[in-house]
């Protein structure tokens, strides 16, 4: 996986995208906004990927480039919309958008099920929740889901991945971690996120949820159909 990541978030994020197009047999996105969106996927996994020694921008656009080479996008230039990308529809661009899409899924899921499981600690659990259990009770959330065909797939249940999403969102400032007395680690939930003077991954932990699930679907189009239940 590690050798197609940048290759997956690009079309991960493509097909998630609500086409700009004004003919609904087509599906395109600004090559910017779909450029942004990538980045700020490659961010959220910078735990679970190894990305080239490159810029991000060179990174986007050789994955871009491989894409089109493979057949699953189309590059169109300024026609007064700008550059865009537009997702082809051939049964060899399927195949690959079903392959590639289908390595993140996991991810997504499991990214998507921790940002759930946070939510009580803004209302009734305030006081924070000891990491240990918290990661049990994760598991336990992921495989009641797949059971109800709520997640894509059971590897949502990692606790490596899942742990590897509260990393995140303790780093973008969405929870904090502090040591226990007894050697544990208590999880609390902040109100907003973000840090550093630059604009975070999430602002919230509920934008953390909306962003989440919103990768984990596909946009409307008669080109691709998600299968997964909301």
């Amino acid at each position: 996986l590690h050798m197609f990541v940048e290759e997956a978030l690009v079309l991960c994020c493509l097909v998630s995208m609500k086409s700009e197009a004004k003919n609904r047999t087509l599906h395109w996105v600004r090559t910017e906004s779909l450029r942004k969106d990538a980045q700020q996927l490659a961010e959220t996994f910078k735990m679970e990927f190894t990305y080239r020694p490159r810029s991000a921008v060179d990174n986007f656009n050789s994955a871009v480039h491989r894409l089109i080479i493979r057949g699953a996008v189309a590059q169109l230039y300024d026609d007064g919309y700008g550059e865009r990308i537009q997702l082809l529809s051939s049964p060899q661009a399927r195949r690959l958008v079903g392959l590639l899409r289908g390595m993140l899924l996991p991810f997504l899921d499991a990214y998507w099920i921790a940002a759930l499981s946070l939510l009580p600690l803004q209302t009734e659990a305030k006081g924070g929740v000891v990491l240990r259990g918290h990661v049990q009770r994760m598991q336990k959330i992921a495989q009641t889901m797949y059971l109800e065909n709520k997640v894509h797939s059971c590897e949502a249940a990692s606790s490596e991945t899942l742990c590897n999403a509260l990393s995140v969102f303790e780093f973008v400032g969405i929870i904090t971690r502090t040591p226990t007395p007894d050697g544990e680690a208590l999880l609390r939930a902040r109100q907003e996120g973000g840090s550093g003077g630059r604009p975070p991954l999430f602002f919230s932990l509920v934008d953390a949820i909306r962003k989440l699930d919103a990768k984990r679907r596909i946009a409307a189009t008669h080109l691709y159909q998600d299968t997964i239940v909301a």
